[in-house]
């Protein structure tokens, strides 16, 4: 198996009615299959380091929050477009085209967070005062419509911070009551009010804009600050993908509750990787593949109870294939990294990995 001194696996497997990722695949031919395929390069020769699935570092969240969505620079053609994102939560559940819309009255490069509805709902906070804060130009119409939806901050001091709405007036501007005493900080910032709050967001599965991402211009999954990118859309492009692999548990059921049912099966089908030439002298480029991922767990006395991480390495020239059809834990990673040898440039390397995601039905 290519592993380290020092190290050993033993696995032994019943009944399997599978031996590749292709009949893997046939064995749960009448099961509903996502098959998540991923291809990427790694951006540092200096150590192991996780691939990434384009020209930017993509951070993975260290934990549940809220993340916003800009466009490297402002253009007027992306005024009131959509972003949709596919996320994880902490608890393994997919949540599919969570939608954002580009604020259309200010700079696009503006972080907006994940379900900004845009338009008079982008506001900035005039005033505040005990449990209220004074908007500036958003004009509700009716008196407590907005019970129950968020106050979300995009630019200032509480960027990155929330208010759960609780009542508010029908007055032009509208004062809006919250559940809890806002920080006087919130003066002068501007802010989201939406409908939705995604504050539990711990791995993005992918993102795609409404349209093609301008020329030159990169579409961002990040932070408040953008400080760190999640996952980026390249110029041109209209979807992007991030590279670690989450195990999900199931996924978020239309009427806006979890379906806890139809739970998810997670498989590491295949990964697949070339390395090329070294040009001055045709030496063949290498490189140690390492996989860190958690084994589905049997039962309760498996590993004291608890799932173990186990990490495969491989050191690999020319080509590498490898399907080992593993069952993975749900609510875990899989991590892949590579440490290349000699002098090649590691942007010529090519490496994939296919994923079968089997709903129990």
């Amino acid at each position: 198996m290519g592993l380290l001194e020092g190290t050993a696996l033993r696995r032994i497997i019943r009944d399997r009615r599978f031996e590749d990722y292709r009949s893997l695949k046939q064995y749960f031919r009448n099961n509903i299959c996502n098959e998540i395929l991923w291809c990427g390069h790694q951006l540092t020769t200096a150590s192991a380091v996780e691939l990434m699935g384009g020209d930017d570092t993509i951070a993975a969240l260290a934990a549940n929050d809220i993340i916003y969505v800009r466009s490297e620079a402002d253009l007027a053609a992306l005024d009131g477009d959509s972003i949709y994102i596919d996320y994880v939560s902490s608890t393994g559940i997919v949540y599919e085209g969570i939608e954002s819309l580009y604020e259309s009255t200010a700079s696009t490069a503006t972080e907006v967070p994940i379900g900004c509805e845009s338009g008079t709902k982008y506001d900035t906070v005039a005033a505040v005062a005990g449990d209220t804060i004074t908007m500036t130009a958003l004009n509700s119409s009716t008196a407590n419509d907005l019970a129950g939806e968020y106050v979300i901050g995009c630019v200032g001091e509480q960027s990155g911070a929330y208010l759960t709405i609780l009542s508010n007036t029908a007055a032009s501007p509208t004062v809006i009551t919250c559940t809890t005493t806002p920080n006087a900080n919130w003066a002068a910032d501007t802010v989201s009010v939406q409908a939705t709050l995604n504050n539990d967001i711990y791995r993005i599965r992918q993102a795609y804009v409404e349209t093609e991402s301008p020329t030159d211009n990169k579409q961002y999954v990040c932070n408040a600050d953008a400080s760190a990118i999640y996952a980026s859309i390249q110029d041109g492009g209209t979807r992007a993908n991030h590279a670690r692999y989450f195990a999900p548990t199931r996924y978020y059921s239309v009427g806006g509750t979890a379906n806890t049912t139809n739970t998810i099966d997670s498989y590491l089908g295949k990964i697949h990787a070339t390395f090329p030439n070294v040009q001055a002298d045709a030496e063949i480029e290498g490189a140690l593949i390492q996989i860190t991922l958690t084994p589905k767990q049997i039962n309760s006395n498996e590993v004291s109870g608890t799932p173990g991480d186990v990490t495969f390495q491989f050191y690999v020239q020319g080509e590498f294939n490898w399907e080992p059809c593993i069952q993975l834990q749900r609510n875990s990673d899989v991590i892949i990294k590579i440490l290349k040898s000699l002098n090649a440039d590691h942007a010529n390397m090519f490496v994939e990995y296919s994923i079968l995601e089997v709903t129990n039905i």
